[in-house]
């Protein structure tokens, strides 16, 4: 949602862009990605699906890594900081 909003506030472009972006993943950048590309609720529920789908993956991979990883009395903390900064580095950028 923070996206949306400022991806209309900060950028001027229409807020449902994301949401174009992130169809384009399941249904190919031709389709749904041509300027200026109009909001759909077809292409709307497709990323939400994409969306929620990459999250509920990585949720349960994270949580697989860090009952891995776990140290009595530890907890999960070092090994998330870790993942969080592998996380940071390795995403794409514009």
């Amino acid at each position: 949602m923070m996206e949306m909003v400022l991806v209309a506030v900060v950028m001027g472009q229409p807020w449902y862009g994301p949401l174009h972006m992130i169809a384009a993943i399941g249904m190919g950048k031709d389709g749904v990605l041509p300027p200026p590309a109009p909001f759909e609720m077809g292409v709307a529920a497709i990323a939400m699906a994409i969306h929620v789908s990459i999250a509920l993956f990585y949720g349960l991979v994270l949580s697989t890594l860090l009952l891995a990883f776990r140290r009595p009395g530890d907890g999960h903390a070092p090994f998330g900081r870790r993942l969080g900064r592998v996380a940071s580095v390795t995403q794409p950028r514009d």
